[in-house]
């Protein structure tokens, strides 16, 4: 949104000591965001007024003429030009090197050089309206695609400032758009105006209302007829003759040119003026095109479900069954608060005209816009909710300056005003003290509060220590309706950087840690170091998956508002959102290792807790850990990673067969994590799934209650020294049956106890140990800790611990 100093200034008198970037600042600190200071007359730098006195052709191109122009210096200046339109005599807007132009009117300006164009010097551009941001584009220009700017009703010498000669003097301030959102009343320069006033404390000038001058006998009477009263709550239409359609004057064109909008003619002119100076959209018929020969009728009605309209872009438009639009007796002529219709366009043959001032439905206008994809400079400003209390006067003042820019044209009918609209003052009222407790004690006294909100429109009244504050119509769209919104608007103007900072008192206690959240962050780093990826999966479980998981209905907790239709349920279980992982990426990858830790709902027995903050219960949620390795020897690269986390966390858990077993491991390939207590935590194991899904590669899973994890006992870590006698190394190699396994031949190396430690370095199967046995070989390091064992001692050690093999396990020595 762009407002003109100029134009504002019609309003407030800015101090003469208040740069336009300072403004800008108190602009940015006290109502809304400026983004961009704007000086019109930096877009002129280096062009200058000059008068075109010999004319001659350019020796090497038929289309282009060599210009010997008086730009006010001693001698005339040699300027290469292609205009169609030129002459001797001509006045010119000339572009000197070092100038910024769009070439042909496109794209982004480019510094201007001396050039040699076909050998022949160029010392500058003689240019059209586009080349220096008159125009939109080169078929938009005044002179024609293909011609320059003519300033022969520009009274200025050869060699004055171009800024100078056009009247380029304004600043324009470019303000974020967002910051406007909640405040329709600052979408036009008066509102604007009013707030700049308040916050520098300068007199603010309102717009005179002037009457309406009633024809003595209305001889194109308007009637309005509201048919859809919920979404239009008011209508005023005025119609006028005798309306002379053509170019606007200077000063119309220099104020929409200011806050960019190009100018169309005289009328719309004013239509687009009024919009930027009330915040309030206009939209006037050429009353010709509406039906009825003695009276015309404005109906406001919804729109049929399949009626069109070719609006004024020139696109034929279906509208939709709730759509409001603007009708005669005949057909829709333009879309409520949207834009109007072709077929009621005014332009050059237009006399008569009829002058709409409404107020629509914000709601309406927003969905209406969406639903068309057509969001226009009057739909952004309907659909933030308009002050309705003052249609009657915009419509005057469309009145009075249509006479100013067309001073034939005529009142001819009484402004007819329809709609049951109403607003009803809102009365906030709250102690004087509130102040202090808001914005800090001593920043704001009574007496220059009730002055900050009688400039801001307000009606203010302090009785004892209560203020009571009646936000003005313009203010009515809802942003001010409760104390704390009264005293922000005293704590903006006043300065949020003039509100001392204090930090408040308040009570501290120690913070309470949750050790699982600790343990969490330390276990993710953990398991990433080995390798692992972390994923996030959601909670939601279907039905008929979860009994694959060993659930029932009964045992989940059944979502009132699921996310999916097909997934009611919260997962019980962190598995089948990581078999999804496995299944999802298997194809992808040969190897791979993923974990997670989530919280699971369960509804196991009716086992839920009291919640510490709210009446009612919460469902059991515990926290889980679990994960997948997918790949060759998943099943023992999963065991290690398992060992290496009971390690890592000195829990006094191991890894040992046990009955009842998840329904998702495969049967002999599971193992249960118990503690020292005899309490089982998780399970690691096969996934009996990597079978029936014939996986490429195959997949082993582990689930671990992480909560009781942390709870478990740990190993108690005990002082050793370091030992003083050399070891004993030996190695024995023993055939044993298939089934037997190395932590039972580990247990009996154990028994003895000069066995220091065994470590498995070779399994071997084949023809020379037998079908159905296996060769195990062990690294066995034998250490006494008062001598250093003899040949002899080592030697009878490994003779009873074969003695044991043989007699436990059927061992037999290789």
């Amino acid at each position: 949104m762009k407002f003109s100093l100029a134009w504002l200034s019609e309003f407030v008198t800015f101090p003469e000591d208040l740069s336009p970037q300072q403004l800008a600042e108190k602009v940015t600190l006290h109502i809304a965001e400026v983004e961009e200071v704007c000086e019109e007359r930096a877009a002129f730098e280096q062009m200058v007024v000059g008068i075109i006195e010999r004319i001659a052709t350019h020796p090497n191109a038929d289309k282009l003429k060599i210009c010997h122009v008086d730009i006010g210096e001693q001698a005339l200046v040699p300027i290469i030009c292609g205009g169609k339109n030129i002459y001797e005599g001509m006045r010119v807007a000339v572009a000197l090197p070092g100038a910024r132009v769009k070439w042909h009117g496109e794209g982004d300006p480019v510094v201007l050089e001396e050039a040699t164009i076909r050998g022949e010097k160029s010392r500058g551009m003689i240019c059209a309206s586009a080349e220096i941001g008159l125009a939109d584009s080169t078929d938009k220009q005044p002179e024609g695609p293909e011609g320059v700017m003519d300033l022969r009703d520009v009274e200025a010498e050869p060699g004055t400032p171009l800024a100078e000669a056009l009247e380029k003097r304004d600043v324009v301030l470019d303000i974020e758009n967002k910051s406007l959102t909640h405040r329709p009343d600052l979408w036009g320069h008066r509102g604007f105006a009013r707030d700049v006033a308040a916050v520098l404390r300068v007199p603010f000038r309102d717009i005179e209302d002037v009457p309406l001058d009633s024809p003595p006998s209305p001889y194109l009477p308007v009637r309005v007829t509201i048919k859809d009263s919920e979404r239009c709550l008011r209508y005023v239409g005025v119609s006028m003759k005798n309306v002379s359609v053509g170019p606007s004057p200077e000063w119309l064109k220099r104020r929409l040119e200011a806050v960019g909008q190009r100018s169309i003619n005289n009328i719309v002119d004013i239509s687009n003026y009024i919009m930027y100076l009330f915040g309030q959209p206009v939209h006037i018929f050429d009353a010709q095109k509406i039906a009825g020969e003695q009276e015309k009728e404005i109906i406001v009605r919804a729109a049929r479900d399949g009626e069109s309209i070719e609006t004024l872009d020139g696109e034929n438009r279906t509208l939709r069954e709730g759509m409001l639009v603007i009708a005669d007796q005949k057909k829709p002529i333009a879309i409520a608060g949207v834009m109007g219709g072709a077929n009621s366009e005014v332009d050059a043959d237009t006399s008569d005209i009829v002058i709409e001032v409404a107020h629509f439905d914000a709601a309406s206008i927003r969905r209406t816009a969406a639903l068309l994809g057509l969001r226009t400079e009057a739909s952004a400003r309907f659909e933030k909710s308009l002050d309705p209390s003052q249609c009657d006067m915009v419509a005057r003042h469309v009145v009075q300056l249509v006479q100013k820019v067309s001073p034939g044209a005529v009142v001819a009918s009484d402004l007819a005003d329809e709609g049951a609209w109403r607003i009803d003052p809102l009365r906030i009222s709250f102690p004087v003290g509130f102040i202090d407790a808001k914005i800090g004690r001593g920043v704001v006294v009574p007496s220059d509060a009730q002055d900050i909100l009688e400039r801001l429109g307000c009606r203010v009244e302090i009785q004892g220590d209560t203020i009571t504050a009646v936000p003005p119509s313009w203010r009515s769209g809802g942003d001010l309706s409760i104390p704390e919104d009264i005293v922000e608007e005293i704590a903006r103007v006043v300065g949020y950087n003039h509100i001392p900072v204090e930090l408040p008192r308040i009570q501290m206690a120690p913070a309470i840690s949750d050790p699982f959240y600790a343990l969490a962050r330390d276990m993710r780093q953990f398991l990433s170091s080995l390798g692992m990826v972390e994923v996030m999966n959601y909670a939601f479980l279907p039905e008929e998956e979860a009994g694959r998981w060993g659930y029932k209905s009964g045992d989940m907790i059944r979502m009132v508002n699921p996310p999916a239709e097909d997934a009611p349920f919260l997962s019980p279980s962190l598995m089948p959102g990581i078999w999804r992982n496995v299944r999802e990426n298997v194809r992808w990858e040969d190897s791979f290792s993923v974990f997670e830790i989530a919280r699971v709902f369960r509804n196991q027995n009716g086992e839920y807790r009291a919640h510490p903050k709210k009446e009612g219960f919460l469902p059991n949620q515990p926290r889980m850990l679990a994960g997948a390795v997918v790949g060759e020897r998943s099943f023992v690269r999963l065991k290690g990673i398992v060992e290496r986390i009971v390690k890592w966390g000195k829990w006094d858990i191991l890894l040992r067969e046990q009955e009842g077993a998840p329904v998702w491991l495969s049967p002999g390939a599971s193992l249960a994590l118990v503690d020292s207590k005899g309490n089982t935590v998780g399970w690691i194991g096969h996934c009996i799934f990597s079978a029936e899904e014939k996986l490429a590669h195959p997949a082993s899973l582990f689930e671990i209650d992480f909560q009781a994890l942390a709870q478990a006992p740990h190993i108690v870590v005990k002082y050793k020294g370091l030992p003083t006698f050399p070891a004993v190394k030996r190695d024995i190699a023993v055939v044993v049956d298939e089934r037997v396994r190395y932590r039972d031949l580990a247990a009996v190396f154990e028994e003895e106890p000069f066995v220091e430690s065994v470590e498995i370095f070779d399994v071997y199967r084949g023809d020379q140990v037998g079908k159905g046995k296996k060769s195990m070989a062990f690294h066995v390091v034998l250490r006494a800790s008062d001598r250093t064992l003899t040949n002899k001692e080592a030697d009878a050690v490994c003779a009873r611990i074969m003695d044991s093999l043989r007699r436990k396990l059927n061992a037999a020595p290789r």
